[in-house]
């Protein structure tokens, strides 16, 4: 008997888990979202607290979009619909995102979006909409309605680990139904979710039924069973190289990055070097924050479709690297309109590293 979740669903659970592991605080709301005019399912929300002045909190909403004109329309006005009406719903009074300090990331989301409410949504907050394309462009009309909508719009490939994601889609699947045997569930990273169990049991024998339909709390509940599950053998594989995806910005737009050659923790300490010698050099505080690395780039084209990715790597002719940063290889995905745009002028990379550390480097593209 198969898994009857399709895979738009599961993708979209991909996705959130490629968010959170690039440090940002994304899940599945247990509740529907309401806005003015209705409530709303979304597939996830990120939630991102600012910590600069003169700007609110946002809260973005990601929409995976794919298909024929027809259908990306469809999409499209979905989410422009979706955003707008949860802009027109925020409170009369202002009311920020409370403070994450001493919060893991699940408690600071269940704290926003765990539980039930009966008198709309209670943040002052932005809402955005990001539209998320996999290995393949959209059509230039949609993306000119994003852009007049300030919808964002990022690109993901196709590949991950060597194995085309719908294969890795097939495997979860099947790991998904030989989990569950005989009331069962064989997923070790569940068994000490002693009050959650029942639900868990209840759920995996219900997307073995036609058509599910799965209310927001069964959508989270699934994303928790996914996530025990990348930590399983045959998928763990992938869990490893999705840690090494980071979220960055080209000129404000989101474009994903993988990082290869160094770790986490070298990445973070190189930053923080490279912040250290500028401020040795540069008093003034202007000054300071002017200086950024520079990365030369390589494009090539993703087995011909509308994808590219740019190799970057440190230049040292540029700005001194710091020791740390040296071997340091990204792989930025972006599309054709992005990598014009890189050509026709010095564009600026910005990667969040963490909390109150971002670096930025200017890309300067060799062929």
């Amino acid at each position: 008997m198969p898994v009857h979740l399709n895979n738009e669903q599961l993708l979209e659970l991909f996705l959130a888990v490629i968010f959170r592991e690039a440090g940002y605080i994304a899940g599945i709301p247990r509740r529907y979202i309401e806005g003015r005019g209705g409530i709303h399912q979304v597939s996830f929300i990120i939630v991102e607290k600012n910590l600069v002045p003169f700007s609110n909190d946002t809260v973005l909403i990601p929409k995976f979009i794919n298909g024929d004109y027809d259908n990306q329309w469809q999409q499209i006005m979905w989410l422009s619909g979706v955003v707008n009406d949860l802009q027109q719903a925020r409170p009369k009074n202002y009311n920020p995102l409370p403070d994450a300090s001493g919060q893991s990331v699940g408690e600071y989301f269940h704290k926003i979006y765990g539980g039930v409410r009966s008198d709309g949504e209670f943040l002052s907050v932005e809402y955005k909409g990001i539209l998320l394309v996999f290995g393949t462009n959209i059509f230039s009309k949609i993306r000119q309605y994003a852009n007049s909508q300030g919808i964002a719009i990022m690109c993901f490939p196709e590949v991950y680990c060597e194995k085309q994601l719908d294969t890795w889609i097939d495997i979860t699947k099947k790991q998904l139904y030989s989990s569950f045997e005989n009331s069962t569930i064989n997923i070790k990273g569940l068994l000490h979710h002693t009050r959650k169990i029942s639900d868990y049991r209840k759920l995996l024998k219900k997307i073995r039924r036609q058509n599910p339909q799965l209310s927001p709390e069964e959508y989270h509940d699934l994303l928790t069973i996914l996530y025990a599950l990348l930590k399983e053998p045959k998928l763990r594989p992938l869990l490893d190289y999705l840690r090494k995806m980071i979220i960055g910005s080209l000129d404000s737009q989101p474009v994903l990055l993988e990082v290869n050659n160094i770790t986490n923790s070298q990445l973070i300490v190189g930053a923080a070097d490279f912040f250290k010698d500028i401020a040795k050099k540069y008093k003034n505080r202007n000054l300071l924050l002017s200086k950024r690395l520079g990365f030369r780039g390589e494009v090539d084209r993703e087995n011909g479709k509308a994808l590219y990715h740019i190799n970057l790597y440190p230049d040292d002719n540029y700005h001194p690297v710091p020791d740390n940063l040296k071997d340091m290889r990204l792989k930025a995905y972006v599309s054709g309109e992005q990598i014009d745009s890189i050509r026709e002028k010095k564009t600026c990379l910005k990667i969040m590293i963490k909390d109150g550390l971002i670096l930025t480097a200017d890309i300067l593209l060799v062929k």
